[in-house]
């Protein structure tokens, strides 16, 4: 599993098992080839090791590496380690941010784990061969790169000299010497006697662990005060799986081998006693355990060299790291060979961000020796690793075992190791015991003798504290010269001892020189030129020079001691503005160039807005510079959309408006952008049922598609699931809200509010209701991402729901909603009352009438096109208690009422019905009884019509309360007083209430308004532009507080009428609203 970091790869040390011989070991790197092969164009991102495993249907573990890595070369700029380490944290930190989102989406949706890397930009996955294509396919992948399991028995084996010097060792195998051969071989004695012993200097060992309580380690342990011990920032454990005896994850230092405790006790141990094993004694350490059991995975080294980037506590996350905590040194006596499937550059990127950081990262050269080009594992023959061969410290020769060069694996030919130290049979802790010592040899132990040796320089020169360069400058200038011919190179310095055998204490003397350039920075226009610097510094003080980038190039071979001038020469810029340095005297040179580029265009210069649920494509086009573009993208893309080449492509999932920037990079670095702002919208379509349904009765023994047999209880919330089949009529999954009917069956008096699942429950209410009185009311309600809803109740009642049609993302069978000019009177029985259709008698109980919706009535028409209609119908005197029920024609009278009654009641229930094919809905009453229908709008699949545009509804994330006129009570608006009867008043409906915003392009708007404590009469609600219609709203009696649904269109100025004919406080609440 990825979260768990496999154990991959083997303990760069070797151990000597001759039972002759026990107690003694031999430690170092072991020897790689890298094979290169060819591979066909597709594959030329992909590593060898992915290829093979990845073929014939397996899955491994591999890294997503990403082509935009964050540009460090600002960092030398600063001269303080701390602002170095929090400059190169917080760079890549964010570039990693703003690039791996998609492939981080793209890795969620095929379900794959993932980790993400920051030091490197990369993320950590595990996948089969389809995976592999898929994310190598993508232009912001730079390459795929493996996290192998590795297995090194390789032994490394010493010669008889060096053998014979551990069997006379293994006289007294533990004896302790006062200060080690080693420590004194390289004067480190004489620089504690000048007061400095390492003080103020932290080191990493990232290694198999540590023994912290060691009595050579425990009082050089930052995390102990004395008294306790904290991990938090002082220890990590990069081993998720597995660990040995000391298991994984573990939340204090342990060492599962004895290596790592090896490492440290040489870098800084001393016991106060007669054991001073370790160089820097005054120093602090940190671990990180990046080996299980003496393997480790490029993802476990990988997470230490990040976590000591920026240490963070235990249990804690990257985001949590505090660069001021990072070490000033880390000892790595570990590799990732080739050979065995570690590509030749996984690691350098992290290796480069410590250095960048200012953090010393000391290299073991490996155990491949006596051979040229040995120095061949990963991170061996970095540029940016100092790298340690080894020689017996009593005799100053060598080490059989020491991988020699020049660096040929990647081709740099470059000089490598850069200086030795002692590495035979050193004598350091072990795990075994808190007072256990043992002799060990390998490039191991040679490295963190050169570790300890920089804390004690680092401490008697702090303004050394990370400078890179100048400290290996000097502690290559002030190295015993040993001279050498063969393996590609001859005399001082070689590819078999570096500069030399490593001398502490002239390094700490030579760091008194102080050197001066003149200019100290130069600035170049893109067509480059020549210039000169100045070094001055007293006579004896040694000095070279480097440029650090191929378009800075040096004359001659300017060196010290005493002052001099370096000459140099800046090429010809084509690209992009670059920063560049000189290393001169260990002091950093900056060089500047001007841009050369032409001039990149991204277009088009805007792009179209989208829809959720609605698939988005967009070809975007570069011009200028010179070709071979890559593009990547900055900011916030519409989740559900990513850059694939030069498209941007997917279907939005998230309503929104999106900035992001898309730049261009042509083949020589130079760029170009374009900002975009795109907005997606949640506009949805009507889908009638082709019959209303039962959702829920809590009712005992009655009929619905949920039938819990007991109420909802008072001041609980009952999750309701919508989209499902329910009698044989299917919600989709991609419903966002539905609109039906809704009736409490209750037993005293109270309210009911309906809300998304995922929403807090609002301020609001869908229906109202006293002891035994059974009203109901329509309702549109927005679904959760879980596809359901919430039902609140004030006290205890039962609940029926109604659902007839649903919203979802628009389709080819999707509806638009068309409010009529003005509202119509469809259908009045009584005698004498004008409407459409007059029949002049009531509806007979019992009976079913069948209404024809597709009229033209009163200058309105309502099209052949129309597949439902929307209004209210109202009972006028019916003979006794009973129900209405409004269904298509063409479909069987469902289990559903859209109005129950009471016998002489008048009652107002809005509807949404849908029309059969001829036209028509049927209604049905159960009790006799006259009805008015009247008719707002209605659904058909035209975009536009005589009518007008076509609207398409936009659900609200949550109801808001837009007005309510009673004193001291929470709304957008809030009038104190009641509305005066026989008096129209205006309502805005568009602007922002509640968090919501309603905007300038809506033309209608869905709710529910509420008349609470009336004169007794009626409310009508109307787009404010036109004279008020002769319908109603709302019937009500005096005193009565009645709740009814309604969708009211908006005049231009985006306001509606209200007008009550009796005096009445009155309570509107919005759930959505129509737009084109």
């Amino acid at each position: 599993m990825i979260a768990k970091h496999r154990p991959i790869f083997s303990l760069l040390a070797v151990t000597l098992l001759l039972a002759l011989f026990a107690g003694v070991a031999i430690f170092g790197l072991m020897r790689s080839e890298t094979v290169a092969t060819a591979a066909p164009a597709w594959q030329t991102k992909i590593s060898d090791w992915v290829l093979a495993n990845t073929a014939d249907g397996k899955e491994a573990e591999f890294f997503v590496v990403f082509a935009d890595q964050a540009d460090l070369a600002e960092a030398s700029r600063f001269d303080a380690k701390e602002d170095k380490g929090r400059f190169v944290r917080d760079s890549l930190l964010a570039k990693a941010l703003a690039t791996q989102a998609p492939v981080m989406d793209l890795l969620t949706v095929r379900k794959r784990p993932a980790q993400s890397f920051y030091i490197v930009n990369a993320v950590l996955t595990s996948g089969g061969r389809d995976l592999v294509e898929e994310l190598a396919a993508r232009s912001d992948v730079a390459r795929i790169e493996g996290n192998p399991q590795i297995r090194n028995n390789l032994v490394a084996q010493p010669t008889a000299e060096e053998l014979n010097a551990a069997i006379r060792a293994l006289t007294a195998p533990n004896a302790p010497d006062a200060v080690e051969l080693g420590v004194t071989s390289i004067r480190a004695p004489e620089v504690w006697a000048l007061g400095f012993t390492g003080q103020g200097i932290v080191v990493g060992g990232a290694d198999t662990g540590i023994r912290w309580d060691h009595n050579a380690l425990k009082n050089k342990y930052r995390g102990w005060n004395g008294m306790t011990a904290d991990h938090n920032y002082n220890w990590h454990d990069s081993v998720h799986s597995g660990g040995g005896g000391c298991g994984a994850n573990t939340t204090a230092p342990c060492d599962d081998n004895g290596h790592g405790t090896h490492t440290v006790g040489t870098t800084i141990g001393d016991d106060g006693g007669t054991n001073q094993i370790g160089v820097a004694p005054g120093a602090k350490f940190i671990g990180c355990r990046n080996m299980n059991q003496g393997n480790g995975t490029p993802a476990t080294y990988m997470e230490c060299m990040e976590w000591f980037l920026a240490p963070y506590p235990i249990g804690g996350t990257p985001a949590q790291g505090d660069p001021s905590k990072a070490p000033h040194i880390t000892i790595n006596s570990w590799g990732c060979p080739p050979s065995e499937g570690c590509s030749v550059n996984t690691l350098q990127a992290a290796v480069e961000a410590q250095r960048a950081a200012g953090i010393m990262m000391v290299v073991a050269a490996g155990n491949s020796g006596s051979a040229c080009s040995t120095v061949s594992d990963p991170p061996s023959f970095y540029a940016a690793s100092y790298t340690v061969g080894a020689i017996s410290a009593s005799t100053g020769t060598i080490a059989s075992f020491s991988s020699r060069g020049p660096a040929t694996a990647d081709g740099s030919n470059r000089l490598k190791p850069e200086i030795t130290a002692p590495g035979v049979s050193v004598r350091s802790a072990t795990n075994s015991g808190n007072a256990s010592y043992s002799l060990s040899s390998g490039t191991s132990m040679a490295t963190p003798h050169v570790a300890g040796a920089i804390a004690l320089l680092w401490s008697a020169r702090p303004a050394l504290r990370g400078q890179i360069q100048q400290t290996i400058d000097l502690l290559n200038q002030a190295a015993v010269d040993v001279a050498f011919t063969g393996c590609s190179s001859s005399g001082v310095p070689n590819n078999v001892y570096g500069w030399g055998r490593l001398d502490i204490k002239a390094a700490v003397d030579a760091s008194g020189c102080n050197y001066t350039l003149n200019p100290s920075n130069a600035n170049y226009s893109s067509a480059g030129g020549n210039g000169s610097v100045t070094v001055t510094t007293d006579v004896a003080c040694n000095w070279s020079a480097s440029s650090n980038n191929s378009w800075i190039q040096i004359g001659g071979t300017p060196v010290g001691p005493g002052n001099g001038s370096v000459n140099y020469s800046v090429s010809a810029n084509s690209g992009p503005a670059r920063n560049g340095s000189m290393t001169i005297a260990g002091l950093s040179f900056p060089v500047t160039q001007a841009s050369g580029c032409t001039a990149i265009t991204v277009s088009p210069g805007t792009l179209p807005n989208g829809d959720v649920g609605i698939p988005y494509s967009q070809n975007l086009m570069v011009e200028g510079g010179t070709p071979g573009y890559t593009l990547s993208v900055s900011g916030n893309l519409p989740t559900g959309i990513s850059l694939v080449g030069t498209a941007l492509t997917g279907t939005p999932t998230t309503a929104g408006t999106f900035a992001f920037t898309i730049q261009a990079t042509d083949s020589l670095g130079c760029t170009g952008s374009q900002s975009y702002s795109v907005t997606i919208n949640n506009h949805l379509q009507f889908y009638p049922l082709p019959r209303p349904v039962r959702l829920l009765d809590t009712r005992a023994g009655e009929p619905g598609c949920d039938a819990p047999g007991a109420p909802v209880n008072g001041g609980s919330e009952r999750t309701q699931l919508a989209r499902r089949t329910c009698d044989g009529v299917t919600i989709p999954p991609n419903a966002i809200a539905i609109t039906g009917n809704v009736t409490p069956v209750p037993n005293s008096t109270g309210f009911l509010t309906l809300f998304p699942s995922n929403a807090t429950r609002p301020l609001v209410a869908n229906s109202n209701f006293v002891a035994g009185e059974i009203v109901n009311n329509v309702f549109t309600v927005g679904l959760g991402t879980d596809g359901a809803f919430k039902i609140f109740a004030s006290t205890t009642t039962h609940v029926v729901v109604d659902v007839t049609g649903y919203y979802a993302p628009p389709s080819a069978s999707g509806l638009y909603f068309h409010p009529l000019p003005t509202p119509i009177r469809l259908l009045e029985t009584r005698a004498n009352e004008p409407g459409c259709d007059t029949p002049g008698a009531a509806l007979g109980g019992g009976s079913t009438r069948t209404q024809q919706g597709r009229v033209t009535c009163n200058g309105v028409t309502i099209p052949n096109s129309a597949l439902a209609l929307v209004g209210n119908a109202t009972v006028v005197n019916p003979t006794g208690t009973g129900f209405l029920t409004l269904f298509p024609s063409n479909a069987t009278q469902p289990v559903v009422s859209n109005g129950n009654y009471v016998g002489g009641d008048i009652v107002n229930t809005p509807f949404t019905v849908g029309l059969g094919a001829d036209g028509a809905f049927k209604i049905f009453t159960t009790q006799t009884t006259h009805v008015v229908v009247d008719v707002l709008g209605y659904f058909s699949p035209d975009a536009t019509d005589a009518n007008g545009a076509g609207l398409q509804f936009y659900s609200l994330a949550t109801p808001v309360r837009l007005l309510d006129s009673r004193v001291n009570e929470p709304a957008c608006n809030t009038p104190g007083a009641a509305f005066a009867g026989g008096t129209e008043y205006s309502q805005q409906a568009r602007g922002t209430c509640g968090g919501q915003t309603i905007p300038t392009t809506a033309l209608a708007v869905v709710g529910n308004v509420t008349t609470v404590n009336p004169v007794g009469g009626f409310l009508t609600l109307w787009p404010s532009n036109v004279a008020r219609p002769l319908i109603a709203t709302s019937n009500f009696a005096t005193g009565q507080i009645a709740n009814r649904h309604f969708t009211v269109g908006l005049a231009p100025d985006g306001t509606f009428k209200l007008y009550s004919l009796g005096t009445t406080h009155l309570v509107i609440d919005l759930s959505g609203y129509f737009a084109p």
